[in-house]
């Protein structure tokens, strides 16, 4: 083999085009494949850093009955589960912002409170200090804090002796008992500070949080030897016991849902572009691999005195395929370190553009595993591309290849087949690609236009969370907002600014709500529509506008009955054929009159339409403190300039108040697009490659048809043959190929859509246009790669033809 393998680098030396063009076409094909790949086995394949994270499950609350899925759980409801005794450990943990204020400028940290068993469900142990005691994490505990291992170092240090001294939080000091692990990156890549008691959301008062109010997140670790299906099984009867004790708590019509954490942490949607990308990869390679074999095969004509010698001289089968094999692995070892390369620089580039919904990004790299997987398919693509022609030379006995060769260098017609058959088939793959492609972009290009309800373009968003220590009430945190408000619609370039406590697309609270004409005859029938507090002016701000009634009143005060502006879906849905102004609802014991209709805002993202909502004034009363809010403001100057206005005004009004997260709507919306962006993106770059090769590989195959025929066509041109005959044959050879290529990537999409289906938005799998209009592209792609060959053919000249033959 060793021997193969030198004389296979020497062939490859003679013929430089050849070698370069190869090279490059598996290097594109290889690339892309690891780079996919690497993505891959990062997010998805790469098991959990924890200990037996087979046992890891992440546990929340749904009600297909009502439509929601996925809902943090209640205090009331964890109590119950944890009495069950189901797990062998079981946590709750919410995500929190904290204002440090003692380090120069104040700043807003993205926070965790956990409880003790957190540790024995994630399987860690602090990387300094200790874990918290059982008093800490008891309700009027000791203000204790753990520092991330990166916060750590970035703003102390890495100081040794951290623990045991403090860091001031919402204004109160906390006392640092230790130092989290990195490998807490993921899931929770941004947190910055660890707290204990997460029973305590800000000054959430206690008979909120036993009327079944959902904000915790739990996870678990299963018992050994205990399965989840037993597990499910056994939470129905917690279910049950709960309804039955707490029938009108908020969370009694919902269920516990679990499943295994790394798929949790791994969504469905990120997986399924991850695999369609991988797919359209392999098919890009294989392209690449067609185009090879065809190569090779032209080779093969030249060296079909060789291997007959080779033969003739006693060589057995197995010896001249081997060899020919070898020649292939190295091609494909030189294609790899191409693509190895390509793979590293596409890496780069996709970690620079911060795609925000793959996780685990920080870990995509080349590694070990990931030059494992290059290797091994480089292997398996060497004996692909090379194994066919090696079989094609063996066709036809040693002394039939001598005479063949003696009378010159046209093909048989068992290579032309095989040539035709491998256009055939990257044509098919190309045309896979290039519908899927189109498919996608047309998907994205109807979800870009989608109306979001509101204008994004000069709208500013800037997140203020005010501590619970210093703004302990409502009314503290709302004069505190409207103090804001004045100052900010007096700067220069301001048109008008709002307070709300969720940003539009990016979701919001869900409330159990009711037209009071309409009562749910059980709690069970309840219906919930997301909730937002906003102030007056925000429909201005988002310029969205009413459809009937008014805005709220600036002037009215905290204590006057609470009314509510609904969006236009909530009015079909719960006040079919009336006018909703002056209607009553009703949001958990409390009547609510609806003062306006607004359009709808795609609140819970673009692709999720005609969503019931309401939203309620800032001023009124409440029980719910609003400790995180969103200050949008309209301007008319660049947003920079702006914002640092913005951060003058707060500071003026709260020296201490940190002003985080600043950002224009038209970000956001970005963002909330970026995934879909990156996969269309892609998947049209190997759609071009894809088309490249496949051009590639028709030239190819019509350029060496003419080449080999050249005598054939010299005499029917010398009998009295036109141009424009010629120019018909010769297409005719090769586009015979490509409509078969075409057909078969036509049933082979067909096939394949229900798989696209769950990528696409407003735009059908099969939509007859698309299936129509790519075909036609291939087609005159591959015409003009027919053509070019075929018009030199047409113009050879007889005489100088019949002379090189003689």
């Amino acid at each position: 083999m060793l021997q193969d393998l030198k004389y296979g680098l020497r062939r490859l030396r003679q013929s430089p085009v050849f070698t370069l063009i190869a090279v490059l076409a598996l290097g594109l094909g290889i690339g892309a494949n690891t780079a996919i790949f690497s993505l891959l086995d990062a997010v998805v394949l790469r098991p959990l850093p924890y200990p037996d994270p087979g046992r890891m499950v992440r546990i929340w609350l749904h009600s297909p009955e009502e439509g929601l899925d996925k809902s943090p759980s209640s205090v009331p409801r964890l109590r119950m589960l944890r009495d069950a005794g189901l797990f062998a450990a079981l946590t709750a943990y919410h995500e929190e912002a904290f204002n440090l204020t003692e380090r120069g400028d104040p700043e807003v940290l993205l926070g965790e409170r956990i409880d003790r068993e957190f540790f024995d469900v994630w399987g860690i142990a602090p990387l300094r200090g200790r874990r918290f005691s059982a008093a800490e994490d008891q309700k009027g505990g000791a203000d204790v804090v753990m520092l991330s291992a990166g916060f750590w170092r970035r703003h102390f240090g890495g100081d040794p002796g951290i623990v045991g001294k403090t860091i001031r939080l919402e204004g109160r000091p906390h006392t640092i008992v230790g130092v989290m692990p990195d490998i807490l990156r993921f899931p929770f890549r941004t947190v910055q500070v660890w707290l204990p008691r997460p029973q305590e959301l800000g000054m959430l008062i206690e008979s909120v949080v036993e009327r079944g109010a959902g904000f915790l997140d739990l996870a678990a670790r299963l018992k050994p030897g205990t399965s989840l299906r037993a597990v499910r099984k056994d939470s129905l009867r917690v279910d049950d016991h709960y309804a039955k004790t707490f029938p009108s708590n908020l969370d009694a019509p919902f269920h516990f849902a679990m499943a295994p954490m790394a798929g949790e942490l791994v969504g469905g949607e990120v997986r399924s572009r991850l695999g369609l990308l991988l797919g359209a990869v392999a098919l890009v390679l294989l392209i690449a691999c067609a185009d090879v074999a065809n190569l090779l095969l032209v080779q093969g004509l030249a060296r079909r005195k060789e291997v007959a010698i080779r033969m003739a001289m006693g060589a057995s089968a197995g010896r001249v395929i081997r060899q020919q094999v070898a020649e292939g692995v190295v091609l494909a070892l030189l294609g790899s370190l191409v693509g190895l390369v390509l793979a590293w620089g596409g890496l780069r580039l996709l970690i620079a553009s911060h795609p925000a919904d793959l996780p685990r990004l920080d870990q995509v790299g080349i590694d070990g595993r990931v030059l494992f997987f290059t290797l091994l398919l480089s292997l398996l693509t060497g004996v692909l591309f090379s194994l066919i022609p090696a079989l094609q030379s063996l066709r036809a006995g040693a002394a039939a290849q001598l005479k063949e060769s003696s009378r010159g260098s046209t093909a048989g017609p068992g290579r032309a087949r095989a040539q035709g058959l491998f256009v055939a088939a990257e044509v098919a793959l190309a045309l896979v690609l290039l519908i899927g492609a189109t498919l996608l972009i047309e998907s994205f290009r109807r979800l870009s236009a989608v109306d979001l309800g509101f204008n994004p373009a000069k709208l500013l968003s800037i997140q203020i969370a005010l501590p619970a220590t210093k703004y302990p009430d409502r009314g503290r945190q709302r004069a505190f907002y409207e103090t804001v408000l004045e100052r900010v619609r007096t700067l220069p370039g301001v048109e008008s600014a709002a307070i709300t406590d969720y940003l539009p697309i990016q979701g919001s609270a869900q409330a159990p709500i009711y037209a009071e004409e309409h009562p749910p005859a059980t709690p069970a029938d309840r219906t919930y529509a997301f909730m937002m507090n906003v102030s007056p002016g925000f429909f201005r701000t988002m310029e969205t506008p009413l459809v009937k009634g008014t805005d709220f009143d600036p002037h009215m005060p905290p204590d006057a009955p609470i009314t509510a502006v609904i969006n236009e879906s909530m009015a079909r849905q719960y006040f079919p054929g009336q006018d909703p102004v002056r209607k009553r609802l009703i949001l958990g014991n409390y009547p609510v009159e609806v003062v306006g209709v607004a359009r709808d805002v795609q609140q819970l993202g673009p692709e999720v339409r005609n969503t019931p909502g309401f939203f309620l004034p800032l001023r009124r009363h409440g029980e719910l403190p609003m400790p995180v809010m969103h200050l949008l403001v309209r301007t008319t100057l660049p947003a920079e300039q702006v914002a640092a206005s913005i951060r003058r005004e707060v500071t003026a009004v709260d020296p201490e108040q940190p002003v985080a997260d600043v950002e224009t709507l038209d970000a956001v919306v970005a963002d909330a697009l970026a995934g879909r962006r990156l996969t269309m993106s892609l998947l049209s770059g190997f759609s071009a490659v894809a088309l490249l090769l496949c051009a590639l590989g028709i030239y190819g195959l019509i350029a060496h048809s003419v080449t080999a025929r050249r005598q054939e066509i010299g005499v029917r041109m010398a009998l009295g043959a036109r141009q424009d005959q010629v120019l018909t044959v010769v297409m005719r050879q090769g586009f015979r190929w490509v409509l078969l290529g075409l057909a078969t990537g036509l049933a082979a999409t067909h096939l394949l859509s229900r798989t696209l289906s769950s990528l696409l938005y407003g735009v059908s799998a099969r939509d007859p246009r698309y299936y129509l209009t790519a075909p036609l592209v291939l087609g005159l792609i591959a015409l003009l790669a027919c053509y070019l060959p075929a018009r030199r053919a047409a113009e050879v000249e007889p005489a100088v033809t019949l002379r090189a033959e003689e």
